[in-house]
């Protein structure tokens, strides 16, 4: 399960499928969905931006609680925003429980500072960045 902002502002439920489930609570405490594509007015979690629910669906037990956002840009390339807040780029929706291991290995043994981000797209071969400079 997790949420999303529609169109007008409200918060929804989104099942895995990317099927709006109807109105969550502003406290729902569950990953918010994030499509990036300035274009799409519509609500893209069943098409362009299903992979989303379909990596919230499939989160682990072992961090699952602190994803705050997952989010896919238009290429189809999946970030997960954690509350500490540190940036797993996750790229394709492929491979994801390789990746999900990488993620918990680093988090389990790694000292992350706010602001990191670390690449487990191709899980074999992370790599941890700072913050970019603003």
């Amino acid at each position: 399960m997790a949420v999303a902002y529609d169109a007008q502002g409200h918060l929804r439920f989104v099942s895995a499928r990317g099927r709006d489930l109807g109105p969550a609570p502003l406290d729902a405490n569950y990953p918010t969905l994030v499509y990036q594509d300035p274009l799409e007015a519509t609500w893209p979690f069943e098409r362009a931006g299903l992979s989303a629910a379909q990596v919230a669906a499939t989160l682990p037990a072992a961090f699952s609680s602190q994803v705050d956002e997952i989010e896919v840009d238009a290429a189809g390339a999946v970030t997960l925003k954690m509350t500490s807040p540190v940036t797993f780029v996750l790229g394709e929706p492929t491979e994801l429980r390789q990746k999900f291991v990488a993620i918990a290995s680093v988090i389990a043994h790694s000292t992350l500072r706010a602001g990191d981000v670390v690449d487990v797209s191709v899980p074999d071969e992370l790599a941890v960045s700072g913050p970019s400079p603003s």
